[in-house]
């Protein structure tokens, strides 16, 4: 029981991302994040006053203009 302490709960997390978060006493499931070995790359779609972003902005950024050159 012990090893558990501090740690979530996977499918908890991947409901609580779609917004199906289980409710708990205190509030709802964490939802959770994932960017796998890529985490360091995801302030690409960060716009400079935020500290999150949406889909919206990685669609823009997926249909940015390719650099030219």
């Amino acid at each position: 029981m012990l090893a558990t302490v501090g740690r979530r709960c996977l499918r908890n997390g991947s409901l609580a991302t779609v917004g199906l978060g289980q409710p708990r006493a205190a509030d709802l499931a964490v939802p959770l994040g994932t960017a796998g070995d890529d985490g360091v790359q995801l302030a690409r779609f960060l716009p400079a006053d935020r500290d999150s972003y949406g889909a919206a902005e990685v669609i823009r950024w997926l249909l940015r203009e390719p650099a030219l050159g």
